[in-house]
């Protein structure tokens, strides 16, 4: 897992968290509220990790495919 997809979960997390805190201490019925939000978005969360994944996995596979790039000659012996 890169530094990108890293902080992208932890951001995920840190919102569910945030949402889930005001049920966490409240009446039942907003317990009950706030438990199916944190499970929509943690099914959020797994689609866009499912998503990251497959776009991620494509780079590579496009990166493979990409011919080598010529190699430039810098400051090479100069003819006289």
């Amino acid at each position: 897992m890169n530094r990108g997809t890293r902080q992208r979960l932890l951001v995920a997390t840190a919102l569910s968290l945030v949402l889930a805190a005001p049920g966490i201490f409240g009446p039942r019925e907003a317990h009950a509220d706030t438990e199916e939000r944190v499970k929509r978005l943690e099914k959020v969360i797994l689609e866009q990790q499912r998503k990251l994944s497959e776009q991620e996995k494509r780079l590579k596979e496009l990166e493979a495919r990409r011919p080598p790039e010529p190699e430039v000659v810098r400051g090479g012996a100069r003819r006289t």
